[in-house]
């Protein structure tokens, strides 16, 4: 329950500062030229605004948040009851019915009423300051709420001997108000809060006498161009990449190689984009079956050096694979990357001390490739689609299963030549069996034994553990039974699973995968987590895991039972998150979406 009073508070904490807003927005007006009809919240903040976030209908969020079926999921839970079940939130409740009586109307009109019809928040660069925006059309309903809410925390100042909370701070013939660290003031339609008074002094400025403001900046008018609208966003969201750039150049942050060769691999074509772009914009959606952030930037082939041809391909067109077919599938992450160019481009992506550790690796590695050069000659004869898959594993020997149950991984590839790359990746998955069979003999680990076998129209190099009756008892339970490693050879693909299982299955669904769809609208990174199998596997490991929350927050067994037990149920709710990638001439896309459980 320690976690549940601590969320509890933070929800009380969140209530109490939107009150306070609301009470802060009860400021008394002097008459002061009218808002321009036009006047939009851009015109209001400065051009060096940072960041900008509109949400075009606060009441439609809302509505969205407050009324989707996961709401009675998670009010249905024991954890939920037992945290509004307490003293302190029957105390709230109390205090909040006495607010909605003086209002005479309940919390959620009474917020909708001062913000039914947008709800800006912008961060700006130059003041370091934060401003919202919230604009009513009804300004009497505003009002009404406005002088209730301040009647109220006036009242409760006046009884506790306090002082009023409200310190008048004239500016330009406006009364905006000092509330604790912040600032609010009305300005026609809109309630302008912030907590920097510098940022304050510049909306009114703008409020009153237009100019230049983020509005006219040339990147916002650009970016606003590309909304998707009012109805087809809850939210949308803005930020000047190329302020962001200058300041992490100014800051030594901005580097031009990379000393992560697996950063490079998952975000290099990101990171290209991002040294040239002038802006970045994100929107979001939700229903009932799917919430949805989309991100998007403006982008041009032309931007990425020829050294990252391997992650956008030729002309930017590298598109992803389609998955395979894999039974109890955890995890798909399929890729456009060209290894052996990014290999062979070393010298120009990479700083001096990674060079210097990819070719070592590259005489290293050399070795299990009977003297090949792993670069050229290994991931140069790979094509540039790329697949690592995880899935569930299911133990059929009791006497060779791990307390630990983790899911098999797999890496799949392309052989361009496969006829002659076969042999040659069979003969090195043997010498890795028997390279690895040395150091866990050292270590008392149990032996594998390599097998080939047919499975359908391919062969699979499986792996078993060689495990006397003595072994059995000794050895029962080790993490090592998670891993039977084993080879996949079938038509082009080449497939090195951590489990025997997982490359048979593999092997036998070849062919079998969906269709993609036409390269013109096929991403160029997609990654898809079935939260449902994520579930089944964490059921497997229940004991583990209030075993270690037992450890690491010092639970007893049924805190760490109960919330074990919340999270399998969460999971239950959810079906489905996904990350997609897509690059054309124009723009780069980034897609993350989760979809709901069926009811």
């Amino acid at each position: 329950m320690r976690f549940w009073h601590r969320a509890f508070w933070n929800v009380i904490v969140l209530a109490s500062t939107v009150a306070t807003c609301l009470s802060a927005y009860a400021v008394p007006r002097v008459a002061a030229p009218p808002a321009k009809p036009s006047q939009a919240a851009a015109e209001l903040l400065p051009g060096s605004t940072l960041v900008y976030l509109e949400i075009p209908h606060a009441k439609l969020l809302l509505s969205a948040l407050l009324e989707h079926p996961l709401r009675a999921k998670i009010e249905a839970t024991d954890e939920f009851k037992q945290a509004t079940s307490t003293s302190e939130y029957l105390g709230f409740q109390f205090v909040l019915r006495i607010v909605e009586s003086s209002l005479g109307m309940d919390w959620r009109k009474a917020i909708e009423s001062c913000s039914d019809d947008e709800l800006v928040i912008g961060y700006d660069l130059k003041t370091q300051g934060a401003v919202l925006l919230a604009k009513c059309h009804d300004e009497a309903l505003r009002d009404k709420v406005r002088d209730g809410v301040m009647k109220l925390v006036r009242g409760d100042a006046a009884n506790k001997g306090e002082a009023d909370p409200y310190t008048p701070d004239p500016y330009r013939g406006l009364t905006a108000y000092k509330v604790n660290q912040g600032r609010f003031a009305t300005l026609g339609a809109w309630l302008l809060l912030t907590n920097n008074t510098d940022l304050g002094k510049v909306v009114i400025d703008h409020y009153l006498d237009g100019g230049d403001s983020l509005a006219t900046e040339p990147s916002f008018i650009a970016a606003r161009k590309t909304s998707p609208g009012d109805d087809a966003a809850l939210a949308w969201a803005y930020t000047p990449v190329a302020s962001l750039r200058e300041m992490a150049i100014r800051e030594h942050k901005w580097k031009s190689q990379a000393d992560n060769p697996l950063a490079e691999l998952l975000v290099g074509g990101i990171l290209s984009t991002l040294d040239k772009t002038p802006y970045a914009t994100a929107n979001l959606s939700i229903d009932k079956h799917r919430a949805k952030i989309e991100i998007t930037a403006p982008r041009q082939a032309a931007w990425s050096s020829p050294a990252r041809d391997y992650y956008f391909g030729a002309n930017g067109q590298g598109t992803a694979p389609a998955p395979s077919a894999a039974k109890n599938a955890l995890a798909s992450v399929t890729a456009y990357r060209d290894l052996g160019k990014m290999w062979a481009a070393a010298a120009e992506l990479f700083d001096d001390e990674t060079q210097q550790k990819l070719a070592k690796a590259d005489t290293d590695l050399g070795g299990f490739f009977q003297g090949q050069e792993f670069g050229r000659d290994v991931l140069g004869a790979m094509t540039p689609e790329i697949e690592i898959v995880a899935a569930r594993q299911t133990f059929a020997n009791p006497t060779a299963e791990p307390l630990i149950k983790l899911p098999g991984v797999a890496l799949v590839m392309h052989l361009k030549d496969p006829a002659k790359m076969q042999p040659h990746m069979q003969a090195s998955f043997q010498s890795l069996v028997g390279f690895t069979n040395v150091l866990g003999s050292q270590q008392g680990a149990p032996q594998l034994l390599a097998e080939t076998e047919k499975v359908g129209n391919g062969k699979v190099v499986g792996t078993t553990y060689l495990l006397d009756d003595a072994e059995k008892v000794k050895k029962s339970g080790r993490i090592n039974y998670n891993f039977t490693p084993s080879l996949g050879l079938v038509g082009d693909k080449f497939i090195l699973s951590s489990t025997r299982g997982l490359a048979m299955d593999l092997v036998e669904g070849a062919g079998k995968a969906a269709e993609p769809p036409s390269s013109a609208s096929r991403p160029n990174t997609s990654a898809a987590i079935n939260l449902r199998i994520l579930h089944d596997i964490l059921k497997d490991n229940r004991a583990q895991l209030i075993s270690q929350n037992m450890l690491e927050k010092g639970h007893d067994k049924p805190q760490a039972e109960r919330e074990v037990k919340l999270l399998l149920a969460a999971l239950t709710w959810l079906h489905q998150a996904t990350l997609q990638l897509h690059a054309d001439a124009s723009s780069l896309k980034l897609e993350l979406a989760v979809q709901m459980a069926d009811e």
